[in-house]
């Protein structure tokens, strides 16, 4: 999904393949600590949120509106995770 997304376009760029491989390690294994510490398991804005860390983390540090221009790409993400 990360890198269908490749939110940085570094992909698109000439990145090596696997540019977004450890953040998705990131991003799978808070959420998998999420959803066994949730009772209410794992929600679009929870995982949203999630992804925003480790972009801010890895990425970042972005200015409030350059993370905003990434939002859609965190929540379209979000969404997709909830359906698989």
């Amino acid at each position: 999904m990360l890198d269908q997304a490749d939110i940085e376009g570094l992909l698109a760029a000439g990145a090596p393949a696997d540019e977004y491989a450890t953040e998705a390690t990131m991003i799978s294994r808070t959420m998998m600590r999420l959803r066994s510490d949730s009772a209410t398991g794992l929600t679009i804005d929870g995982i949203a949120n999630v992804i925003r860390e480790v972009w801010q983390e890895m990425f970042g540090p972005f200015e409030p509106a350059a993370l905003a221009v990434r939002e859609p790409a965190f929540r379209k993400i979000a969404v997709r995770c909830i359906g698989e």
